[in-house]
Protein backbone atom coordinates (compact mmCIF):
# COMPACT_ATOMS: atom_id res chain seq x y z
CA UNK A 1 0.00 0.00 0.00
CA UNK A 2 1.17 3.60 -1.13
CA UNK A 3 0.26 6.95 0.46
CA UNK A 4 -1.41 9.56 -1.75
CA UNK A 5 0.91 12.34 -2.68
CA UNK A 6 -1.21 14.93 -1.28
CA UNK A 7 -1.38 13.29 1.90
CA UNK A 8 -0.16 16.08 4.61
CA UNK A 9 2.63 18.27 3.56
CA UNK A 10 5.46 18.52 5.97
CA UNK A 11 7.18 21.83 6.21
CA UNK A 12 8.27 23.91 8.49
CA UNK A 13 9.99 27.42 9.14
CA UNK A 14 10.83 29.98 11.88
CA UNK A 15 7.96 32.81 12.40
CA UNK A 16 9.26 36.25 11.85
CA UNK A 17 8.10 38.79 14.75
CA UNK A 18 6.24 41.33 12.80
CA UNK A 19 3.69 42.62 11.77
CA UNK A 20 2.38 40.10 8.30
CA UNK A 21 -1.49 38.81 8.75
CA UNK A 22 -0.03 35.51 8.04
CA UNK A 23 2.95 33.68 8.03
CA UNK A 24 4.02 30.07 6.22
CA UNK A 25 5.84 27.68 8.29
CA UNK A 26 8.23 25.79 5.08
CA UNK A 27 11.63 25.11 4.19
CA UNK A 28 12.83 23.56 7.07
CA UNK A 29 11.63 20.48 6.64
CA UNK A 30 11.01 18.61 10.20
CA UNK A 31 11.34 14.93 9.47
CA UNK A 32 13.54 13.91 6.72
CA UNK A 33 13.31 10.76 4.56
CA UNK A 34 15.17 8.13 6.45
CA UNK A 35 15.74 4.56 5.09
CA UNK A 36 12.41 2.82 6.99
CA UNK A 37 13.13 0.16 9.35
CA UNK A 38 9.70 -1.88 8.33
CA UNK A 39 10.94 -2.96 4.53
CA UNK A 40 9.40 -2.32 1.04
CA UNK A 41 5.85 -1.99 2.43
CA UNK A 42 6.79 0.10 5.28
CA UNK A 43 8.82 2.72 2.60
CA UNK A 44 6.24 3.04 0.74
CA UNK A 45 3.67 4.05 3.27
CA UNK A 46 6.01 6.71 4.50
CA UNK A 47 6.47 8.03 1.02
CA UNK A 48 4.84 11.04 0.29
CA UNK A 49 3.95 11.82 3.61
CA UNK A 50 4.14 15.33 3.97
CA UNK A 51 2.88 18.22 6.61
CA UNK A 52 2.40 21.53 6.60
CA UNK A 53 1.33 24.09 9.00
CA UNK A 54 -0.22 27.26 8.50
CA UNK A 55 -0.10 30.20 11.14
CA UNK A 56 -3.10 32.87 11.13
CA UNK A 57 -2.55 35.83 13.58
CA UNK A 58 -6.18 36.90 12.19
CA UNK A 59 -9.00 35.15 10.44
CA UNK A 60 -12.10 36.34 8.67
CA UNK A 61 -14.59 38.40 10.74
CA UNK A 62 -17.22 36.93 12.82
CA UNK A 63 -19.70 39.13 10.48
CA UNK A 64 -18.84 37.40 7.45
CA UNK A 65 -19.00 33.91 9.27
CA UNK A 66 -21.98 34.72 10.24
CA UNK A 67 -23.75 35.78 7.51
CA UNK A 68 -22.70 32.31 5.74
CA UNK A 69 -23.51 30.60 8.05
CA UNK A 70 -27.17 32.04 8.31
CA UNK A 71 -27.64 31.26 4.10
CA UNK A 72 -27.67 27.61 5.43
CA UNK A 73 -30.78 25.96 5.03
CA UNK A 74 -31.78 24.60 8.64
CA UNK A 75 -32.86 20.72 9.33
CA UNK A 76 -34.95 20.55 12.31
CA UNK A 77 -33.80 23.91 13.47
CA UNK A 78 -30.42 23.41 13.26
CA UNK A 79 -28.14 24.11 10.44
CA UNK A 80 -24.77 22.09 11.39
CA UNK A 81 -25.58 18.89 13.81
CA UNK A 82 -22.95 17.53 16.09
CA UNK A 83 -19.64 16.25 13.87
CA UNK A 84 -21.45 16.78 10.65
CA UNK A 85 -20.06 19.28 8.19
CA UNK A 86 -21.04 22.38 5.57
CA UNK A 87 -19.70 24.38 3.35
CA UNK A 88 -19.97 27.65 3.49
CA UNK A 89 -19.09 30.20 0.45
CA UNK A 90 -18.43 31.06 -1.95
CA UNK A 91 -17.51 34.40 -0.22
CA UNK A 92 -14.73 37.35 0.74
CA UNK A 93 -14.08 36.06 3.77
CA UNK A 94 -10.92 37.99 4.18
CA UNK A 95 -7.13 37.22 5.44
CA UNK A 96 -8.21 33.45 4.96
CA UNK A 97 -7.85 33.97 1.46
CA UNK A 98 -10.29 31.36 0.42
CA UNK A 99 -13.53 31.57 -0.84
CA UNK A 100 -15.29 28.63 1.41
CA UNK A 101 -14.93 27.45 4.82
CA UNK A 102 -16.23 24.54 6.26
CA UNK A 103 -18.16 24.71 9.22
CA UNK A 104 -19.10 22.09 11.50
CA UNK A 105 -19.35 21.45 15.17
CA UNK A 106 -17.11 19.64 17.47
CA UNK A 107 -17.75 17.22 20.73
CA UNK A 108 -16.56 18.77 23.68
CA UNK A 109 -15.07 17.06 26.51
CA UNK A 110 -15.80 19.38 29.16
CA UNK A 111 -17.88 16.50 30.74
CA UNK A 112 -15.74 13.70 29.91
CA UNK A 113 -14.62 12.39 33.50
CA UNK A 114 -14.67 8.68 33.01
CA UNK A 115 -12.64 6.79 30.69
CA UNK A 116 -15.61 5.21 28.25
CA UNK A 117 -16.86 9.16 28.00
CA UNK A 118 -13.34 9.95 26.66
CA UNK A 119 -13.13 7.60 24.03
CA UNK A 120 -16.85 8.30 22.89
CA UNK A 121 -15.85 11.77 22.39
CA UNK A 122 -12.84 11.09 21.01
CA UNK A 123 -14.46 8.65 18.56
CA UNK A 124 -17.01 11.14 17.72
CA UNK A 125 -14.07 14.09 17.32
CA UNK A 126 -12.61 11.66 14.83
CA UNK A 127 -15.69 11.14 12.65
CA UNK A 128 -16.01 15.00 12.70
CA UNK A 129 -12.66 15.15 10.55
CA UNK A 130 -13.79 12.18 8.75
CA UNK A 131 -17.13 14.22 7.41
CA UNK A 132 -15.02 17.63 6.95
CA UNK A 133 -12.98 15.86 4.29
CA UNK A 134 -15.83 13.57 2.73
CA UNK A 135 -17.80 17.08 2.69
CA UNK A 136 -14.67 19.16 0.92
CA UNK A 137 -14.02 15.81 -1.55
CA UNK A 138 -17.51 15.99 -2.78
CA UNK A 139 -17.65 19.44 -3.79
CA UNK A 140 -15.42 19.72 -7.41
CA UNK A 141 -14.34 23.03 -6.88
CA UNK A 142 -12.28 22.18 -3.24
CA UNK A 143 -9.28 20.54 -3.55
CA UNK A 144 -7.07 21.78 -0.80
CA UNK A 145 -8.31 21.74 2.94
CA UNK A 146 -6.79 23.42 5.88
CA UNK A 147 -7.95 22.05 9.25
CA UNK A 148 -7.94 23.47 13.03
CA UNK A 149 -7.17 21.03 15.89
CA UNK A 150 -10.69 20.43 16.53
CA UNK A 151 -11.80 20.68 20.32
CA UNK A 152 -8.52 22.06 21.56
CA UNK A 153 -9.86 25.06 23.41
CA UNK A 154 -12.07 25.17 26.32
CA UNK A 155 -14.19 22.62 24.92
CA UNK A 156 -11.05 19.91 25.75
CA UNK A 157 -11.77 19.94 29.38
CA UNK A 158 -9.42 18.94 31.79
CA UNK A 159 -7.42 16.55 28.73
CA UNK A 160 -4.06 17.77 27.68
CA UNK A 161 -3.43 19.31 24.10
CA UNK A 162 -1.96 16.67 22.97
CA UNK A 163 -4.59 14.05 23.11
CA UNK A 164 -6.75 16.28 20.56
CA UNK A 165 -3.60 16.37 18.56
CA UNK A 166 -3.55 13.24 18.30
CA UNK A 167 -6.91 12.02 17.79
CA UNK A 168 -6.27 15.10 14.60
CA UNK A 169 -3.77 12.55 13.33
CA UNK A 170 -5.34 9.65 13.60
CA UNK A 171 -8.36 10.71 11.95
CA UNK A 172 -6.91 12.30 8.71
CA UNK A 173 -4.38 9.90 8.34
CA UNK A 174 -6.80 7.23 8.48
CA UNK A 175 -9.17 8.62 6.30
CA UNK A 176 -6.40 9.84 3.52
CA UNK A 177 -5.29 6.06 3.31
CA UNK A 178 -8.93 4.79 1.64
CA UNK A 179 -9.24 8.31 0.25
CA UNK A 180 -8.21 10.29 -2.67
CA UNK A 181 -9.85 13.72 -4.48
CA UNK A 182 -7.97 16.03 -2.21
CA UNK A 183 -4.91 17.74 -3.62
CA UNK A 184 -3.05 19.05 -0.26
CA UNK A 185 -4.38 18.38 3.50
CA UNK A 186 -2.70 20.76 5.42
CA UNK A 187 -3.34 21.75 9.52
CA UNK A 188 -2.80 25.15 10.92
CA UNK A 189 -1.85 26.13 14.73
CA UNK A 190 -1.58 29.74 15.80
CA UNK A 191 1.89 28.81 17.62
CA UNK A 192 4.89 27.77 16.56
CA UNK A 193 5.51 25.86 19.95
CA UNK A 194 2.08 24.08 19.23
CA UNK A 195 3.65 23.72 15.49
CA UNK A 196 6.15 21.41 16.92
CA UNK A 197 4.98 19.61 19.46
CA UNK A 198 2.64 18.80 16.64
CA UNK A 199 5.09 17.47 14.07
CA UNK A 200 6.02 15.37 17.14
CA UNK A 201 2.68 13.63 17.37
CA UNK A 202 2.24 13.28 13.77
CA UNK A 203 5.43 11.12 13.55
CA UNK A 204 4.26 9.06 16.67
CA UNK A 205 1.18 8.33 15.37
CA UNK A 206 2.23 7.37 12.13
CA UNK A 207 4.54 5.26 13.40
CA UNK A 208 2.57 3.65 15.21
CA UNK A 209 -0.34 3.22 11.78
CA UNK A 210 2.29 1.75 9.89
CA UNK A 211 3.70 -0.97 12.08
CA UNK A 212 -0.14 -1.86 12.39
CA UNK A 213 -0.45 -1.62 8.90
CA UNK A 214 2.45 -4.30 8.41
CA UNK A 215 1.50 -6.85 11.68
Amino acid sequence: MSLPDYVIKSLLQDVEASNKTREEFSLQQLVEEKPSTYGEKGSDLRRGLQRRFYYYKRRCTPQQYLKGRNNLPEEKGVRCGMAEARVLGPNDYDLLMTPYVLLTVAPSFTRCTEPHHIRKASNLLCKTYENILNEAKSHPFINQVALPLLASGSSRGDLKLHKMMEVAVLAVYSWALDNSGLKDIVFFVESKKNAVKFAGYIDDTIDGCIKAKLT
